[in-house]
C-alpha cells in the first residue's frame, strides 16, 4: 500500500508505478516470498498479513514492494482495523488540509506553498461484504466509490466523468496544481481507471488499474505448489473479490471515509453479540 513519495510519481502502489509488470515477484525468490508472508490457510491469516503490514510490521505485500511510507502512521490503526473486518486494503490516503509544503511527512512541490489532500482507499472486498458496506457508504453523499469486478463490471455512485482531484497545492505565482486525480474513463469498456499523475502537472500515466490488481494476486497465488491450500485459498479470493477505491471529498476530516467501516463493525458485532455466526470474511451468515 503505497502512500507519499514526494516524487513525480504519486500514491501509486506497485501496480501504478509505471514499474515493470510482477516487479516483486520478478525480483523475489518463491522461498524468500514463503518466508515473508508464510503459508497462509484461512482467510485471517490473509487479513493479518494486511494488518502486519499497515502497522510496519511487515515489510512488503504483493501490491507494494516497499514498506508503508511515514505519512500512513497517522491511519495505521484504522486500517488495520478495516483490514480485520475483510477489506483488504492496497492503497491509501489520509486527508490533509493545508499544510506547508515543505512539511517532512506530507509536503512537496515548491517553498511557502500549501498542500491538501482526499482521504482516499483502495480494496478487495467479498461481494456480500461489501454490501453491507455500500448500505452504511451510501449515507454520507461526501464519499464516492468505484466497484468492478474481473469482468470489468463496473457500480459506482457518481454520475460525473470528470476528474476528481485527490492531492493538489497552492504555491506563490503558480496555479493550483493537482498532481494526482482520480478519472474513469470508458471504464466499463476497456476496464480502466485511469490516474494522472506528475509533480507538477506536466506528466501523465494511464494504468489499467483493474487487470494488474487482480494479476498481482494470482502471481502471489502461484508462489505456492499447485493444489496447496495457500494457492487455492488466495486464487479463490482473487476469484470472488471486488476491487474498490473510496474518496472522501470532505479533506477536513480525517476520520470521515472510515466511519462507514466502523458503523459495520459495530453492526457485525451486534449480531455476533445476539448469537449469529460470523464467518472468516465478516460476515454475520
Amino acid at each position: 500500500m503505497a502512500t507519499a513519495s514526494h516524487s513525480n510519481k504519486r500514491y501509486l502502489p506497485l501496480a501504478r508505478r509505471g514499474a515493470s509488470k510482477h516487479l516483486i515477484f520478478s525480483t523475489m525468490q518463491k522461498e524468500d516470498a514463503v518466508k515473508l508472508w508464510g503459508h497462509p490457510t484461512t482467510f485471517k491469516d490473509i487479513a493479518d498479513l494486511f494488518q502486519k503490514f499497515c502497522s510496519s510490521q511487515l515489510s512488503a505485500l504483493p501490491w507494494s514492494d516497499q514498506p508503508v511510507l511515514t505519512e500512513t502512521s497517522v491511519i495505521s490503526e484504522q486500517l488495520a482495523r478495516i483490514n480485520a473486518l475483510g477489506f483488504l486494503t492496497i492503497n491509501s490516503q489520509p486527508a490533509v488540509n493545508g499544510i506547508r509544503s515543505n512539511d517532512k511527512m506530507f509536503g512537496w512541490g515548491p517553498s511557502n506553498g500549501y498542500v491538501y489532500q482526499k482521504a482516499y482507499l483502495e480494496f478487495f472486498a467479498s461481494p456480500e461484504l461489501l454490501d453491507s458496506l455500500i448500505t452504511h457508504i451510501e449515507r454520507d453523499p461526501g464519499t464516492t466509490y468505484y466497484v468492478i469486478n474481473k469482468r470489468g463490471d463496473l457500480r459506482t455512485n457518481t454520475t460525473s466523468d470528470g476528474p476528481n482531484a485527490v492531492t493538489w497545492g497552492v504555491f506563490p505565482g503558480k496555479e493550483v496544481v493537482q498532481p494526482t486525480i482520480v478519472e474513469a474513463i470508458s471504464f466499463m469498456a476497456w476496464k480502466v481507471l485511469q490516474f494522472h499523475t506528475s509533480a507538477m502537472g506536466t506528466r501523465s500515466l494511464t494504468i489499467a488499474l483493474q487487470d494488474e490488481a487482480y494479476e498481482l494476486g494470482y502471481q502471489w497465488a502461484k508462489v505456492y505448489e499447485a493444489g496447496s491450500p495457500s494457492r487455492k485459498l488466495i486464487s479463490g479470493i482473487m476469484d470472488n473479490a471486488l476491487l474498490v477505491n473510496i474518496v472522501h471529498n470532505d479533506f477536513h476530516d480525517q476520520n470521515k471515509i472510515f466511519e462507514p467501516f466502523f458503523r459495520l463493525e459495530e453492526e457485525l458485532s451486534a449480531k455476533a453479540a445476539n448469537g449469529h455466526a460470523v464467518n472468516g470474511n465478516g460476515l454475520a451468515n
